[in-house]
């Protein structure tokens, strides 16, 4: 299935959906909806502090590949690490 909504939308819906981040530190300014570098960002600070190592990886993978542009691979990385968790779950 392709997901035609622009990548900003898709990426913070990840982070919002099966990866439960929702809202920014507290010394952090909320981010542009379309702002997915930040919410990346965000998203990686809060499973540095909750401990969360899985989902601090994945944020930082995908923050090297913003890095360098690579968008298309972020919406891979995400879509592979969900359906990881999916799988996970229901063993």
């Amino acid at each position: 299935m392709h997901d035609h909504r622009p990548h900003a939308e898709i990426i913070v819906s990840h982070l919002r959906g099966w990866m439960c981040v929702s809202g920014t530190p507290s010394d952090s300014p909320d981010p542009s909806e379309d702002d997915w570098q930040a919410h990346l960002s965000n998203a990686r600070n809060w499973f540095i502090a909750t401990g969360e190592s899985d989902l601090q990886a994945v944020t930082e993978q995908a923050l090297r590949l913003a890095e360098t542009g690579a968008v298309g691979g972020i919406l891979t990385l995400l879509a592979h690490a969900e359906t990881a968790a999916a799988r996970r779950r229901r063993r």
